[in-house]
């Protein structure tokens, strides 16, 4: 077996893959406009926990990139690269199920002052 490069040589390491993770979500959380605290709070993590996820000094569980997937809509591949592997349409992407997501939170909201205002009209 002597000369025979491990089938794992070569391939990107946990580290590494860490720190990308942790690069996407602080890359999509400055896009959005998000705070550290705000972002802990969406993932149901403590703000330090979560900063040494994005500056790579801790690894996330599996739970955890789940959420990020599912905060950020991004999928497993614009996730797993590098920031500045991805076309900036991913971060265009992020940003516009962002902002649909903000509107129909906001259509909900209107609805419910519209409620609350007829409700108001027919007490008078």
């Amino acid at each position: 077996m002597t000369g025979r490069k491990p089938k794992w040589e070569g391939t990107l390491d946990i580290d590494e893959m860490a720190r990308r993770i942790g690069a996407r979500f602080s890359t999509w959380r400055r896009i959005t406009g998000y705070t550290i605290n705000e972002s802990a709070e969406l993932m149901k993590l403590l703000p330090h926990h979560l900063m040494a996820v994005e500056t790579g000094d801790r690894h996330p569980s599996w739970a955890m990139v789940i959420r990020m997937l599912d905060i950020t809509g991004m999928t497993p591949n614009e996730m797993f690269s590098s920031p500045e592997d991805l076309s900036p349409t991913a971060d265009a992407r992020t940003l516009v199920i962002q902002a649909v997501d903000s509107l129909s939170q906001l259509s909900v909201c209107v609805r419910r002052l519209h409620d609350i205002i007829q409700r108001s009209n027919v007490d008078e």
